[in-house]
């Protein structure tokens, strides 16, 4: 759910090989929750006088913003992506027929504020399901999120991915300046927008090499990340 807070800025910024027979595979998709928010402005009034529109400059139009508060995927392609609550998206994750235990596979996601004036503080929730008729890999998943700058947002480091984090626990990833220039629609064409209102994010994927995994030869698994968005002030 989104709201309106208070002031807050934060910069955004091998393993053992495993035999064949132990080869698993991970299906990699990513969802977005796509929050809304009606940003309220207020009026100070004065002698307790709401009659007078023309002195209050309240008019006809209302007061917030008439544009969606929202945060946008920009896909491989060059193309914007928003979904409805629960919705997954393509995530792509080029290497994942070659995470078995022990390895790590990499995937970048970008995230752009879609809002032409308001900055967002924003979070990810990476999370992982069995893909249905095969073994349950998804409690040797380890995920580690690193920023631009290769910041870690989530895990104990890049060159740790073996104690990253379990997947379902949340990363913050800081806060995206406003765009500043229209919103792009839904499968639109990215256009640049304006600086800290984008980030490029590594999404680092482990799979522990656990006696237990002996088992779970042919698993798969179907990540997702949720995405939060609060909207907020920027420093002056």
């Amino acid at each position: 759910m989104s709201r309106h807070v208070a002031p807050r800025r934060r910069d955004l910024r091998t393993t053992r090989h495993a035999r064949s027979r132990r080869r698993t595979s991970l299906v990699a998709l990513v969802g977005t929750t796509v929050v809304t928010a009606a940003v309220l402005g207020t009026t100070a009034l004065t002698a307790a006088s709401y009659t007078d529109e023309a002195h209050l400059g309240l008019g006809t139009a209302g007061v917030g913003s008439a544009q969606p508060f929202d945060v946008v995927l920009l896909a491989a392609d060059g193309t914007v992506h928003q979904a409805a609550p629960g919705t997954p998206l393509p995530l792509d994750l080029p290497d994942h027929d070659q995470l078995v235990p022990g390895r790590t596979v990499d995937a970048t996601l970008r995230v752009a504020n879609n809002h032409p004036d308001i900055a967002s503080a924003v979070s990810a929730t990476l999370a992982a399901e069995p893909v249905p008729g095969t073994p349950d890999i998804t409690p040797f998943l380890r995920v580690t999120v690193l920023a631009e700058d290769g910041t870690v947002l989530l895990g104990s480091g890049a060159d740790r991915p073996q104690d990253g984090a379990r997947p379902g626990t949340p990363a913050d990833l800081g806060t995206l300046a406003p765009r500043g220039a229209e919103p792009l629609p839904d499968a639109g064409a990215w256009l640049d927008a304006a600086p800290g209102s984008v980030t490029s994010l590594t999404i680092r994927v482990h799979l522990l090499d656990d006696p237990a995994t002996e088992a779970l030869n042919g698993a798969q698994a179907h990540l997702t990340a949720r995405l939060d968005a609060t909207s907020t002030e920027e420093d002056a």
